[in-house]
């Protein structure tokens, strides 16, 4: 594969003052790894982790993803309509599973390349977005331009009822399911 060449490319046409953002999960990245051109511009660094603290959130946009084709809440659906998307808690919980098992994975592996990586909170960009960016433009060591930097509201919400019901209706089941009367009714947890 001319994994090389396509890499010049990205950093010629893509990156931006020198800077190549990609975004990935753990199994994108662990197919792109197999090529030595992307281990050695990764680790090049540095490398800026843009994770979630609240999975569950997380699952149930992946799932909604999957389901509608939409993978940018402001793009029009694909697939089917935001509104024809049911709720399914197997595929949920499916889906946050694989972003647990995600993150662990990416923990694993960034502890054994030992890359130049600042880790950051995209609840914490919400939250506070001119902050959070200065930290990335410090590690990255590029000045900042003048001017406040506003996260879109859709963005930074990830704000559709269906997200808000699904993640209201996932956690009462996952309640139910862990047995809030003592009777623990999931895998086992030893």
């Amino acid at each position: 594969a001319p994994v090389a060449s396509y890499l010049r490319y990205l950093e010629e046409r893509e990156a931006c003052r020198g800077i190549l953002c990609l975004k990935m999960l753990y199994f994108q990245l662990q197919v792109c790894c197999r090529y030595p051109d992307f281990l050695h511009c990764l680790r090049k660094g540095p490398v800026i982790l843009l994770r979630r603290r609240d999975v569950i959130s997380q699952g149930i946009s992946r799932y909604i993803s999957t389901r509608t084709g939409s993978w940018v809440s402001s793009d029009a659906p694909t697939r089917v309509s935001l509104e024809q998307v049911s709720y399914d808690y197997a595929a949920i919980a499916a889906n946050v599973a694989r972003m647990e098992q995600h993150n662990a994975l990416l923990e694993r592996f960034l502890q054994v390349e030992a890359l130049d990586c600042l880790p950051v909170w995209y609840e914490d960009v919400v939250a506070a977005t001119d902050r959070e960016c200065d930290r990335v433009l410090r590690h990255l060591n590029l000045p900042r331009a003048p001017g406040p930097l506003i996260a879109d509201e859709v963005f930074a919400l990830q704000a559709t009822d269906i997200n808000r019901e699904f993640r209201q209706r996932f956690v009462e089941d996952e309640r139910r399911r862990i047995g809030g009367d003592g009777s623990y009714r999931g895998p086992p947890l030893f």
